[in-house]
């Protein structure tokens, strides 16, 4: 088996603006596996408030390659044990080099990756919502207009966030799905969820700081929404932790290192009657197509992350107008390379 990789600058369709900060492109680092000419995809993208560097992710592959191209050719699972001790704890890029151990595995078997991992039909795979940066209200109600969808993941943490719901649900009545990214304060929490009751909100995501997880049960017992955990949930060991302060947790592969810990994090969070939701960054259809694979699990999805982007470098899983997702009939994660 082979190793290779190659850097992508992902430009955004418009600037893309939550608590954190403006944003108008991401570099992609893609991972290529290969074996007897079959080749397997997998992504990262390098996001600054996760102090993530795909530089540094380069050098770590360099001095990894040799032993990478060395390993049995074997089960995902086995796989993924023998290079977290090679790779060490990087989850974002130990998630680019699992989706594309997966994606080489299932065209090297023939085999859909989500028929390896047991998941059930596609018929019962949630619609993914839309994400609609913070903005101007008259630019969100355009783009709510402009793109008509079954449900609207809604970026706040302005000073602005009641005016913007309230203006933004005059103008739709399908579930909205509130993403603070840790930008609201307690007392702030409560008083919005307070002042936005009997509006078609399905979910507040992450409405603190992951510093204050700890005021979070407090918030939870005091509020009638479901609460998602987001940034205080980035892999298996944060899932028990969630379980007091919020009703469910937001799964992202490149935070958790890939299809095969977020696969143990569902089963989890079941076990532990959390909701799960399954998300993404901004990324190309190559990172979107891995997640895909779990989408059948799970109750919320919101894997739009290749329709934010102008320049997407592959074809893989779509998401349709409206938010449904297609899947390839191609083994692996049904990506291909744009020429």
């Amino acid at each position: 088996m082979k190793i290779s990789w190659q850097v992508h600058k992902i430009q955004l369709k418009r600037p893309f603006t939550i608590s954190k900060g403006t944003f108008y492109y991401r570099n992609a680092l893609i991972i290529i596996l290969e074996k007897e000419g079959i080749q397997g995809y997998g992504e990262c993208t390098e996001i600054s408030y996760y102090g993530i560097s795909i530089d540094a992710f380069i050098e770590t592959l360099k001095a990894s390659k040799s032993q990478i191209e060395s390993l049995a050719f074997d089960h995902p699972t086995i796989f993924y044990q023998h290079i977290q001790k090679i790779v060490g704890n990087i989850p974002f890029l130990l998630s680019a080099i699992d989706g594309a151990y997966h994606d080489l595995f299932g065209k090297m078997v023939g085999e859909k990756t989500r028929t390896i991992l047991g998941v059930q039909a596609e018929d019962e795979t949630p619609i993914s919502s839309l994400t609609i940066g913070i903005d101007s209200l008259p630019e969100m109600q355009r783009q709510i207009l402009d793109t008509p969808w079954s449900s609207y993941k809604i970026k706040l943490g302005s000073s602005d966030d009641i005016e913007l719901i309230k203006g933004i649900a005059s103008i739709t009545q399908v579930p909205l799905r509130l993403d603070a990214n840790g930008g609201w304060t307690t007392e702030f929490a409560q008083y919005f969820i307070q002042e936005t009751q009997g509006l078609p909100i399905e979910f507040v995501e992450q409405p603190l700081s992951a510093d204050d997880d700890q005021e979070m049960p407090t918030l939870k017992k005091n509020v009638q929404r479901i609460l998602i955990a987001d940034e205080s949930c980035h892999g298996v060991d944060d899932v028990g932790k969630c379980a007091d302060g919020f009703d469910g947790i937001n799964i992202k592969l490149m935070k958790c290192g890939g299809i095969t810990p977020a696969l143990q994090m569902i089963k989890l969070a079941r076990t532990l009657n959390l909701k799960v939701m399954l998300g993404c960054m901004t990324e190309t259809s190559i990172g979107i197509s891995a997640a895909a694979q779990l989408a059948p699990l799970v109750d919320f999805v919101d894997l739009d992350g290749a329709l934010l982007i102008k320049n997407d470098i592959a074809q893989g899983v779509k998401i349709a107008t409206g938010g449904e997702i297609i899947f390839p009939e191609t083994p692996g994660n049904g990506i291909t390379i744009n020429k």
